[in-house]
């Protein structure tokens, strides 16, 4: 999951960033 929001990261930097946290 924390890889696909890391391609995630490229778009939307901050939001990948607040759902990575809860994901991971």
């Amino acid at each position: 999951i924390c890889q696909y929001l890391l391609a995630r990261d490229c778009e939307d930097h901050s939001f990948s960033i607040v759902i990575e946290t809860v994901q991971c």
